[in-house]
Parts: C-alpha cells; structure tokens; sequence
C-alpha cells in the first residue's frame, strides 16, 4: 500500500544517518554547531534530505488507501508508547528540576510559562500512557483523541521554547533540522488525534508526517549521540534531548507499522 513511500525512505534513512555522524565527527564545530571546512558534503546532506522528504511525503500522500476509520494499535506501537511517554516524562522532570537554579539568560520564555510547559509534558507523558492503555477499548475512542490533543498543547509550546533558543537556526544545521523536526511532531499529534479518536483519520497524512519527522530526527539524534560518545562535546541538542528524538523516531515508526495494518474501509468500520 506504501511500498513507493517506503522506496523513498529506507535508503536514503540509512545514508542520511551515516553522513550526519561524518559531519558531526569531522566538519562541525562542537562548540558553535556551524559547518567548517569545504562545503561540499554540508550541500549534498542537506539537498538528500529535502529530496527524500519531498518524495517520501508525496508517495505516501499519494498511496492507494482505502481509509483508516480508527487506528488499531499493535505490541510494537503499545511497547514505543509506553517508552515515548516514559521519556517525555524523564525530560520535562529534568527541566523542572533545573528551573528554580537557572541563571539570567536570553532568548527564553518566561519562568511561569516554562513551569505550565513542563507540567504539560509530564500530563502528556502520563496521557500517552493511557491512549496506550486504553488502545483495546474501542467505547474510549473520544477520551484517547482528547488527550491526544493534550500532548498537541504541551509540543506546541515545546517547539516555541525550543526555537527561540536557538542562536541562527538557518545557518546551525543542528538547530535546523531540530526546528524542522519538532516542527512535523506538532503536525503528526495532530493528524494522531484524530487517527485514536476515529474521527476524520486520514491515514496518509499521518504516514507522511511520520516518516519525514524519522528523516529529520534519527540522522539528527544519531550524529550528536556519536559526537558526544567521540568527541564528549556537542554543538546542538544534549545528550536527554537527542535520547528524546531518538525515542520518538522509534515511536513513529512503530506508528507507520500499526497504522498499515490498520483494517480499512468496511472492516476498518467493525473494528
């Protein structure tokens, strides 16, 4: 049913990993994140990844799919959940611990709105949870899709704090891709809510956004991880928040796999 889209994605994932964990390694400033030397292998990852994106999301947009009335959830999907929300919980704890003994500092928001975002990301960690846990109960459609929708409100303000952080994201090529990423998480939560609520699922969108956001995410997470495994410096995001992406791009692709094998049509309706 995805097969083009799939084309599109499992190779290039794997040479896009491999040259962002070059870069890191051999052409990136660990302290400012900028490119150094020739520019060469900077142009062809970033053009590689803009053509796998593009081709990868329209494959999978234009894919023959019979419709996906709700999503039917699967061990590998429960497992990731349980795992996505158990390190949405761990990473918005750290934050709130390390609020109070924070220095004065630029480009951040406000303390009292920090505070709200972090309480919002251990509430969707513990929502996540839940949609997991009631993904076998079919009467609990509308409660999953509302509290999916909780897990939208704390990502939106997520991608805001995490974006005005960053010093030039159009030219640090780590604060890019995370920008892009977090970015496609929103919309994916989006179309996810209404993929648990079964209402107005749209399958297609849903494996689109996917599949770009493990683009942009596992070639991201995979090359800082290897910096600060090599190098023990890194100019992008830390070693909590490169396990966050980490995590979330397995959950994705757990999601692609439920959502595949989710029945359509008339006997997506039984279910």
């Amino acid at each position: 049913m995805y097969r083009n889209a799939f084309r599109f994605f499992f190779a290039p994932l794997v040479v896009l990993t491999a040259l962002r964990c070059a870069l890191k390694l051999l052409l990136i400033d660990t302290e400012t994140g900028f490119y150094t030397g020739a520019p060469l292998l900077p142009w062809v990852f970033a053009g590689l990844t803009a053509l796998a994106a593009l081709l990868t999301g329209i494959a999978a947009l234009r894919a023959e799919d019979p419709g996906m009335p709700i999503l039917r959830s699967r061990r590998p999907l429960e497992a990731a959940g349980f795992l996505a929300a158990a390190a949405i919980v761990c990473i918005s704890v750290l934050q709130w611990i390390a609020l109070p003994a924070e220095q004065h500092v630029f480009n951040v928001l406000p303390k009292w709105l920090r505070m709200i975002e972090y309480g919002l990301g251990i509430a969707s960690g513990v929502f996540l949870a839940l949609i997991v846990l009631w993904s076998s109960l079919s009467e609990s459609a509308e409660r999953r899709g509302i509290l999916a929708l909780g897990i939208v409100c704390w990502q939106a303000l997520f991608l805001i704090e995490r974006f005005i952080s960053f010093r030039q994201v159009a030219t640090v090529s780590d604060q890019m891709l995370e920008a892009l990423f977090w970015t496609g998480m929103l919309l994916f939560w989006l179309a996810y809510a209404r993929c648990v609520a079964g209402v107005g699922a749209n399958r297609r969108r849903a494996v689109a956004l996917a599949l770009v956001c493990v683009l942009l995410g596992m070639p991201l997470a995979a090359g800082q991880i290897a910096a600060l495994a090599a190098l023990g410096a890194s100019g992008g995001p830390s070693a909590p928040m490169a396990a966050l992406i980490l995590v979330m791009c397995a959950y994705l692709l757990c999601f692609v796999h439920s959502a595949i094998h989710s029945p359509g049509g008339e006997d997506g309706k039984k279910f």
